[in-house]
């Protein structure tokens, strides 16, 4: 057993791969924590936002009627501000909220979404899931046929037509992925009219289930 143990520290193999581990693990949890710091540094909380997003809707008419509010409180604003501060955890101190921040993404429990409160950050991704591997697996293949195709003709048939394909396939491995999408979503959604702009399908259509009635 020594002897195997030996074997694996004197591969030079292993020495370069848990360099790398070790390189990788401080560079994610660096990144992390510079995530956590950003979003802590913005100018408003998801609080106050939330607030201000429900008492422009106007529901802060019935939440008048609740027995949230009682004399000396203050204002609609600022009780539900209070709430959704102590719903999304920001009354903490950043090192509690730090802890939590490590603990949920170890766990995967995500809590509430800031945006679409009260629905949880792990149901709107599982809803969102199937729609984005509908999306991305047909790429592979596609990428794989497409790609080979086009690259068997540019070495075929040199000349301008090699060039040409070299200076477009540079400039769209170096455009931006979100403008290159933007792009895309005015030719084929504004402009044509094939997709949607928004969404996974047109207006015009019932929204899709998976259901025995569906099929």
């Amino acid at each position: 057993m020594k002897e195997i143990i030996q074997k694996i520290k004197d591969n030079p193999f292993v020495a370069f791969a848990g360099k790398k581990l070790i390189f990788l693990f401080i560079s994610f949890f660096i990144a992390m924590t510079i995530l956590f710091v950003l979003s802590h540094m913005m100018p408003s909380n998801p609080a106050q936002i939330m607030s201000e997003k429900v008492g422009a809707s106007g529901m802060e008419q019935s939440i008048s009627q609740s027995t949230l509010l009682t004399p000396g409180q203050g204002t609609k604003i600022e009780v539900l501000r209070q709430i959704y501060t102590v719903k999304f955890g920001i009354n903490k101190s950043l090192g509690e909220q730090y802890v939590v921040f490590w603990k949920r993404f170890l766990t995967m429990d995500y809590g509430y979404s800031f945006w679409r409160y009260p629905h949880s950050v792990s149901s709107l991704v599982i809803n969102a899931l199937p729609w984005t591997m509908a999306l991305v697996l047909p790429v592979v293949p596609i990428g794989f046929i497409v790609g080979n195709w086009i690259g068997s003709r540019a070495a075929y048939y040199r000349g301008k037509f090699d060039r040409t394909l070299y200076y477009i396939s540079m400039y769209l491995w170096r455009a931006p992925y979100f403008w290159f999408a933007l792009i895309l979503v005015l030719v084929f959604g504004s402009w044509l009219g094939w997709f949607p702009i928004a969404g996974s399908f047109g207006k015009q259509f019932i929204r899709p289930e998976f259901s025995w009635s569906g099929l």
